[in-house]
């Protein structure tokens, strides 16, 4: 393997790795939201339990400058994000893992792959932010009230077109190797080929 795959390689496990990091931390930061979601739809946000001078708060702590009903919409977008974000961390690690498995990016499988690996961030994350700010503005609607929730998707666009640029080169790439096959992904292969 020459040295410039090697360096693609290596990178591409980066990508891999920090694309599982983002998934398990999105993952548990969905359950933890949820369960103060639980703590404030079920009124403990304030003191729960007290064993001698150690004092046990509720999940979420709302005071005069944050009411309940803002402070359980505020949980509501987080989860709605952090779902549309474990969603793209989950494909984006499949197709790494992938990537390493081939060990070379020059082929048309791979190409294809990060397209939709391009598209999936430029459609998820403007339809995230569509879902959430709804989702937001219907709830704040309904309950009188009002949160500052900004979630901006300038990110994710980016990282969609950057994987739609890297895709026409890997595109090029496998044309010039003559790696044009179209390989099945693991998944989806026949058996006894």
């Amino acid at each position: 393997m020459n040295k410039t795959l090697h360096t693609i390689q290596v990178i591409t496990k980066i990508g891999l790795v920090i694309a599982r990091v983002v998934w398990i931390v999105a993952t548990v930061s969905i359950g933890l939201s949820v369960a103060a979601m639980i703590a404030v739809a079920c009124g403990w946000t304030d003191l729960v339990a007290q064993l001698g001078a150690i004092k046990i708060y509720g999940l979420v702590k709302t005071d005069g400058a944050v009411t309940t009903n803002q402070a359980y919409l505020l949980l509501v977008a987080v989860v709605l994000l952090l779902t549309g974000v474990a969603v793209m961390a989950w494909f984006t690690a499949r197709y790494f893992a992938r990537q390493v498995r081939v060990a070379t990016p020059f082929t048309m499988t791979n190409a294809q792959g990060l397209q939709k690996l391009g598209l999936i961030w430029l459609i998820g994350s403007v339809l995230t932010s569509a879902v959430v700010s709804g989702v937001v503005w219907g709830m704040s609607v309904a309950w009188h009230t009002t949160i500052n929730f900004n979630d901006s998707v300038d990110g994710g666009v980016i990282l969609g077109v950057m994987f739609l640029v890297l895709s026409l080169f890997c595109r090029y790439g496998a044309e010039k190797v003559g790696n044009t096959a179209i390989i099945p992904p693991d998944d989806q292969a026949q058996p006894n080929q």
